[in-house]
């Protein structure tokens, strides 16, 4: 890959070793958000010299997918399939991100004492 900055150094792309993940600690913390597990994801990084200037990390999140029949939706069912999926290693992140795409679910949201966050959210169907 070629420099596409204007500097005199030389911009080095490469993806991160698992080990060096903890150096873009201060970026997440300073955007809120949580440095990706290393055993889940991949970051590339710009760096020029020893500074990382952009980076852009892939996270194998896990996606759990609820569904509940209408007959028994409001009988407390979701309560245990919630409660009960989260032993599953996969599922033991330091933070769950819920699309709610019905009223129900973000009912079920607040009552698990979810926090609502206001981003941005884009999809590309492919």
């Amino acid at each position: 890959m070629s420099a596409i900055v204007e500097t005199s150094q030389q911009v080095c792309f490469r993806f991160l070793d698992k080990s060096e993940h903890p150096r873009l600690e201060g970026i997440y913390q300073l955007y809120g958000g949580t440095l990706p597990s290393p055993a889940l994801s991949s970051i590339l990084v710009a760096e020029l010299g020893e500074d990382i200037i952009g980076m852009v990390a892939v996270n194998a999140q896990p996606i759990v997918t609820m569904w509940i029949d209408p007959i028994y939706r409001s009988s407390g069912l979701w309560v245990k399939l919630a409660m009960d999926i989260q032993e599953v290693p996969l599922v033991q992140q330091e933070r769950t991100y819920v699309i709610c795409d019905r009223i129900e679910t973000e009912e079920m949201c607040k009552q698990m004492g979810l926090r609502r966050i206001e981003v941005p959210v884009y999809v590309r169907d492919v």
